[in-house]
């Protein structure tokens, strides 16, 4: 999730939550490359406090 708020998702602590650009450090630094990187709306219907639209990142990582 990140720290641009829709109507459901995430951690309300926003040291919890991830920037696109801040993944792709994370993972440079494990020995990793970020091939595939994208901010996204996804719906969520995962019962009582977890319906309506949520803002996450999927990526796809390559370990080098």
């Amino acid at each position: 999730y990140t720290p641009t708020r829709r109507e459901s998702g995430g951690p309300k602590k926003p040291s919890f939550l991830y920037t696109i650009d801040s993944l792709k450090d994370v993972f440079s630094i494990n020995g990793c490359d970020c091939i595939y990187r994208v901010e996204c709306d996804v719906p969520l219907d995962e019962g009582p406090g977890h319906q309506g639209d949520a803002l996450v990142i999927r990526v796809i990582i390559k370990k080098l």
